[in-house]
């Protein structure tokens, strides 16, 4: 029986180096709600994107992203 508890407490993560969302999705199954990804690869964010469209996703090198302008962005404290 699923409830509104279940959905609350599930843990948080981020998908580095994230790909097309493989492991976004193998998270997603396990219980995790994934809230951001980064990847470099142009074609590879595009696929997440369509793979994960409720994920906030980076197209960038992981080096030159801020950790806390996603933070703000993800609403992390």
């Amino acid at each position: 029986m699923k409830t509104i508890y279940n959905n609350l407490c599930k843990p948080i993560c981020i998908d580095l180096f994230s790909g097309c969302g493989g492991l976004t999705e193998g998270l997603r199954q396990a219980g995790f709600k994934v809230i951001g990804a980064i990847d470099n690869d142009k074609i590879s964010v595009e696929t997440y994107k369509k793979n994960h469209k409720n994920v906030i996703v980076w197209n960038n090198d992981i080096r030159k992203v801020s950790p806390k302008d996603v933070m703000k962005r993800l609403s992390i404290r």
